[in-house]
């Protein structure tokens, strides 16, 4: 027999109702990340956890078994992938039906994801995807003590590492205290264990920490001192380690005065394009929109025009962008920080295609996960997002979710909360 189903929102389905045979999702418009133009009355085929086939519907042969669901006038898409999260227990269940299928952690002890991991085995759950960095690799006098490693030396940098890479780690992140000679022990340390080393810099300069060997850059603000004059840098410089609040308006009045055109700002660019460092610039963490009761509101609007400006510079010399949320941002509401993200990358000149690559097939790239994650190919993992309007032709359409789908398993509209107390959110800035 074969099984037709008209699903028009999330709630129609179970986790467990797709998960005994075959399924193929039939009649939608597919946007499949690999850079193909998008598919009409398009079919995926899923087998279990993976894709087995796609095409136009009734290009090829679907097992009589088959679970089909019609999908007419919506869009598929891979599951999103979120390179910037920071851990809030409540908002977990919120930003996976809302269709991001993987987290990346850039700051926070392993341990403290006990209870989203416990909530997904009660619940039968496989996302979202959890992907860990560990505590910040910090220098003395850490900006947030509680999720840092305070490093001395290089040798204890490199044995953080290793400490963090057994416990999990799939990348580590070094903080903007670490001395660049220890950022490049941490460099060398990560790579001989084939991960990642994503940064967070305020006072060593990208420049530095790129020829160093960081592979990814933590927030635009990162870059503004690099385009500063070597004085200006280096005033900004002692006053954030002087005070780590001094980076709080300090960087909005830093990118206030920035050129985002300018050739030094290009030639930045051109490097991180060169080097192929991934840029995660968390632009939505940082807007600022007009407020008559903020004293320097117009300044902190110019930087957020400036920053967003020169998200576009980067992508525009090739420079790889992933999107991160932040977890909870200003000008969005509650499951929607990611949302927002995606809209500011357009507004910064990515085409809503772009914006979408990046936060699949360029997420996965990021992670080392290529080859099962970011593309709804043959063979790769099944995390789906089903979509009731196109986000190529509105970004802000990507909000309106109808289904998601992890492992090949549809997640449920009525996710129960994680239970556990919310108390200790970080949100490293």
């Amino acid at each position: 027999m074969r099984w037709i189903f008209q699903v028009p929102t999330l709630a129609i389905l179970a986790a467990g109702d797709l998960a005994s045979q075959p399924i193929v999702l039939t009649g939608a418009r597919l946007f499949d990340g690999t850079g193909a133009a998008p598919l009409d009355n398009a079919a995926v085929l899923i087998n279990g956890n993976r894709i087995e086939r796609t095409g136009r519907a009734g290009s090829f042969a679907v097992p009589a078994e088959a679970r089909r669901i019609d999908f007419t006038g919506k869009t598929v898409i891979p599951g999103l992938i979120d390179h910037h999260f920071h851990l809030d227990t409540r908002v977990v269940p919120l930003f996976l039906r809302n269709g991001v299928t993987s987290l990346r952690d850039p700051g926070k002890w392993i341990e403290s994801y006990e209870p989203v991991r416990r909530w997904q085995r009660a619940h039968g759950l496989t996302g979202p995807r959890l992907f860990y960095c560990g505590p910040l690799l910090d220098g003395t006098n850490p900006a947030y003590p509680e999720d840092s490693i305070a490093l001395q030396s290089p040798l204890e940098a490199r044995a953080a590492v290793r400490r963090l890479v057994a416990e999990g780690a799939s990348a580590v992140k070094v903080y903007f205290r670490l001395p660049l000679d220890s950022v490049r022990a941490v460099v060398e340390e990560a790579h001989q264990h084939a991960i990642p080393v994503t940064a967070h810099l305020e006072t060593v300069d990208v420049r530095d920490a790129v020829e160093a060997g960081v592979d990814g850059i933590e927030h635009v603000t990162s870059l503004g001192p690099a385009l500063l004059t070597h004085k200006e840098s280096e005033r900004y410089r002692q006053q954030v380690l002087a005070d780590s609040a001094a980076r709080g308006m300090g960087r909005y009045r830093m990118w206030a005065a920035i050129d985002p055109f300018s050739a030094r700002a290009v030639d930045l660019a051109r490097t991180l394009a060169r080097r192929r460092t991934y840029v995660d610039p968390t632009l939505a963490i940082f807007e600022k929109q007009a407020d008559p009761r903020e004293p320097e509101s117009a300044m902190m609007v110019r930087a957020t025009r400036n920053m967003i400006a020169y998200t576009g510079v980067l992508h525009k010399q090739g420079v790889p962008i992933v999107v991160g949320s932040h977890t909870a941002v200003p000008y969005a509401k509650a499951g929607f920080a990611y949302h927002r993200e995606l809209e500011l990358l357009v507004e910064a000149g990515l085409t809503p295609a772009e914006a979408l690559t990046a936060a699949t097939l360029t997420g996965a790239r990021f992670l080392g996960r290529q080859h099962d994650l970011g593309t709804i190919e043959p063979g790769k993992l099944a995390d789906l997002v089903v979509l009731d309007a196109d986000p190529l032709v509105n970004i802000g359409n990507a909000r309106r979710v109808s289904l998601v789908l992890v492992d090949g398993r549809v997640v449920e509209s009525a996710l129960p909360a994680v239970t556990t107390d919310p108390g200790g959110v970080g949100s490293h800035q």
